[in-house]
């Protein structure tokens, strides 16, 4: 299957703001460190963050070099992954999910997207552009 071309620039406030909560935007920003993010992909998996009422959705941002993974919460959870160490991952139609691979040392391997929403973010991970696709 042919994928999206990666985004090439930056996301702008906007554009996150309309992606991701305001926890969320903030978890990310504070994690991002003023480096830009290129893709957000909320996603459907659910992690606990220490909440009364369940758990919270895992959001998947692509930096530069990295994924972040983050949910906030009393406890929230971080986890950046380099985009070198994802190189095999693959999106499963029957699932509905990014398998992360090889990615080593995750806590997290599977991601429940949306199949747009999928291959955009291993069009990230791949750096797919529109020369190369």
């Amino acid at each position: 299957m042919k994928l999206p071309p990666a985004n090439t620039a930056p996301l702008d406030r906007a554009r996150m703001r309309r992606r991701l909560s305001g926890a969320e935007r903030r978890l990310a920003e504070s994690l991002a460190s003023g480096r830009g993010v290129f893709a957000v992909a909320p996603t459907g998996t659910k992690v606990d963050v220490g909440r009364w009422l369940g758990k919270r959705r895992i959001c998947a941002c692509v930096l530069a070099d990295e994924m972040v993974l983050l949910a906030p919460g009393r406890r929230p959870y971080a986890e950046s992954i380099a985009l070198a160490d994802l190189q095999a991952s693959r999106y499963n139609h029957v699932t509905g999910e990014v398998m992360l691979a090889p990615a080593a040392g995750a806590r997290l391997c599977r991601l429940k997207l949306a199949p747009l929403e999928g291959l955009q973010l291993l069009a990230q991970i791949y750096k797919v552009d529109e020369n190369h696709a």
